[in-house]
């Protein structure tokens, strides 16, 4: 890039030191958030629940059953947002089949003759026939 050979290894070497952040870290490198203990004197700490260590897992915080006991709640709160998100995410999904799957099945039901306006019609014809039956039948006793 341009701006790597303008800056000169003794600027880059100040830069580094004021700014670590802009250093690039390896794929093999991920930064660990510190572990919580109780003994910690963190106010933002929090005490994770089964179901508050379910919502970490579903988020991809962590793998199942490495869920901690005490988290930030910064990171609960990431979580819970991802975990929102995910799931509407499945819900629109599973929506999104279940519509076409309806639309499959009224296109076979259309194709072999169904509708709703003969199912009214076929309803009608048979309380018609058995309200004139069992007036018959009162007539008869």
């Amino acid at each position: 890039m341009l701006i790597n050979r303008v800056i000169t290894a003794g600027s880059r070497r100040w830069i580094q030191a004021r700014a670590p952040f802009t250093t690039r870290l390896s794929s093999s490198v991920t930064p660990k958030e510190p572990e919580l203990t109780p003994n910690t004197n963190n106010l933002d700490r929090h005490r994770t629940s089964s179901f508050d260590r379910w919502i970490l897992v579903f988020a991809g915080k962590y793998r199942r059953g490495g869920a901690p006991e005490f988290v930030s709640q910064a990171v609960m709160e990431k979580a819970r947002s991802v975990s929102k998100i995910k799931g509407n995410l499945y819900f629109a999904v599973f929506t999104i089949l279940g519509m076409l799957v309806g639309t499959y099945i009224g296109k076979q039901e259309r194709a072999a003759g169904y509708s709703v306006a003969q199912m009214n019609l076929d309803w009608h014809k048979d309380v018609n026939r058995q309200d004139e039956e069992e007036s018959k039948r009162t007539a008869q006793k």
